[in-house]
């Protein structure tokens, strides 16, 4: 799940955008706590923000406590897992650039065990982050 994903999916379902909690980080007001006051989820405003792991997760939870769902069901609401079909849309290209890699005979031994190890280590990745969850 990305910020690109969560803060739509906030906007939709009632949640506003108000001031910035601090430098690189958004406040997001939504419903009323027991006491009236405005639930808040703070969120950077990068991807690359150290942090971004703890916001999520916190956005997450407190999605899930709301929602009275279990966490991953509300990452799924926000960010579909891909179809089978999607992962080998998104792997097909990574497989045949490795495929041509392999195949080039200009690469001696170590730059073939290099370029193997750096292309299977992306497929890997990529499998990984696309794969489809139970």
């Amino acid at each position: 799940m990305t910020l690109a994903q969560l803060v739509p999916y906030l906007l939709a379902h009632g949640w506003r955008r108000v001031a910035a909690y601090k430098q690189g980080i958004q406040l997001y007001e939504g419903p009323p706590d027991a006491h009236g006051a405005p639930l808040a989820i703070a969120l950077p405003l990068s991807e690359t923000d150290p942090d971004i792991g703890m916001y999520m997760n916190s956005a997450l939870h407190l999605l899930a406590a709301l929602t009275q769902q279990p966490v991953v069901e509300v990452q799924d609401m926000i960010a579909p897992p891909l179809t089978l079909r999607q992962t080998a849309a998104a792997l097909t290209p990574r497989v045949a650039a490795l495929h041509d890699l392999l195949q080039a005979p200009e690469y001696d031994m170590y730059a073939w065990g290099l370029a193997f190890h750096l292309h299977w280590k992306s497929i890997v990745d990529l499998w990984g982050a696309t794969a489809p969850r139970d």
